[in-house]
């Protein structure tokens, strides 16, 4: 099963959201071949994410989301590292348009066991200025439709840790 999680930071400010977006993109763990953005520049997205932030006054607060994906060693037998950047884009395309219109950057890292992925995405909708929200029940949603993605090139899908839809969510 792909590991797929949403990581957490104590402390968010517009600081972090640049260092997070320094930190997918560093040349230590990724090439620039490897990245992909959606909605915004790769090469400048911290100023065109805060360039919607300030629009619409949402600078303050949850900055944005980022995501990890780590298939499992056995993918990388069935997809080649071109294939993997391709599921990379179609992923970042999927969060891009999850519940709105957000900024995304992903970059797939060698810097581990085996290639993983990496994704910010701004959380302020650029179109609405409404401020994005994951919950349970929409976390289980990314996660399935990220699944699928994975299935249709023969990926693992994403563990749900027990998670079912019912209708308490």
């Amino acid at each position: 099963m792909s590991i797929f999680k949403v990581v957490n930071y104590t402390h968010e400010s517009t600081a972090h959201l640049q260092d997070r977006l320094t930190y997918i993109r560093r040349v230590e763990a990724t090439r620039t071949s490897y990245i992909y953005a959606v909605n915004v520049s790769g090469t400048a997205p911290f100023e065109q994410m805060m360039y919607v932030k300030d629009a619409y006054n949402q600078n303050r607060g949850k900055t944005h989301y980022h995501y990890v994906l780590s298939p499992e060693a056995d993918d990388f037998d069935v997809v080649s590292l071109k294939e993997f950047y391709e599921v990379s884009q179609r992923i970042a395309m999927l969060i891009a348009g999850f519940y709105g219109q957000f900024q995304v950057v992903s970059a797939v890292h060698f810097d581990g066991a085996y290639p993983h992925l990496h994704i910010i995405a701004n959380n302020i909708d650029f179109e609405t200025g409404e401020r994005f929200d994951l919950p349970k029940r929409r976390l289980y949603e990314l996660k399935e439709a990220i699944s699928d993605i994975l299935r249709r090139v023969g990926m693992s899908e994403i563990k749900q840790y027990g998670y079912e839809m019912d209708d308490r969510w």
